[in-house]
């Protein structure tokens, strides 16, 4: 189980949990409501985010936003009961996996046409005993097209989505005040691509995040980042 920490007087994360693929979750506080970033990969991973979130005192988040269409950001939005707010690329994509049969036929055929990836199968069957049971996609219930701004009271989101290397949908959770940005898996390969690399799209992404006013940068499976760190990743090795 992990533990939900605090970063900033507003800001809380969940750390990844790299055994069974968990990403970084995030806490958002505000005056009149409070925000989660990302759904996570299971039933299970919400449940340990809501019990954090009741063990520090804090209200419930009111709604769940999402930073990219990816299974383990994603497959846990069927177990909670408040609002998911996406783009629309995003939900395009869950709605396509809200579709999939998780038979053992269906998952190795998407395997074999690239529909789905090894990486991710992989760590699908460590987080599932059961996929064609347990696994239910669904999709937003709010979407927006390229940007959107949330005020929660005393403090305002900047969301947008940005070039870059990883996936299409993927979007940047600004959060000026508090001088923190959660950028997804923005920085990593594509791994529908054969974990191909765009090192143009990076260096498009690493102008967007440089202009950024910000102290800490959450990749949804690393710890907080000064953008001197985050610089190592973004450039070409």
């Amino acid at each position: 189980m992990r533990i939900l920490k605090q970063l900033t007087e507003r800001v809380y994360y969940m750390p990844a949990d790299g055994e069974i693929d968990r990403p970084v979750l995030g806490y958002i506080k505000g005056d009149k409501f409070s925000l989660r970033i990302d759904a996570g990969n299971s039933a299970s991973h919400v449940a340990n985010f809501d019990q954090e979130v009741e063990r520090l005192g804090l209200v419930q988040p009111a709604a769940t936003l999402i930073t990219h269409w990816h299974w383990d950001h994603t497959y846990g939005m069927h177990a909670i009961k408040t609002p998911i707010i996406a783009n629309e690329q995003t939900n395009a994509r869950l709605q396509t996996m809200s579709t999939w049969s998780w038979t053992p036929d269906a998952m190795a055929a998407r395997l074999e046409t690239g529909e789905e990836c090894a990486f991710c199968d992989e760590y699908i069957r460590k987080e599932y005993d059961d996929p064609q049971g347990q696994i239910k996609v669904v999709t937003a219930d709010v979407t927006f097209k390229d940007k959107l701004t949330i005020d929660l009271g005393g403090i305002e989101l900047e969301i947008f989505q940005v070039t870059n290397p990883h996936s299409e949908d993927g979007m940047i959770i600004y959060i000026p005040s508090e001088r923190v940005a959660f950028i997804g898996d923005t920085i990593t390969e594509d791994f529908y691509n054969n974990s191909y690399m765009d090192w143009e799209k990076m260096a498009t992404l690493r102008q967007t995040l440089s202009q950024l006013d910000a102290d800490y940068y959450l990749h949804g499976h690393l710890e907080p980042l000064s953008f001197e760190q985050l610089d190592e990743f973004m450039q070409p090795s």
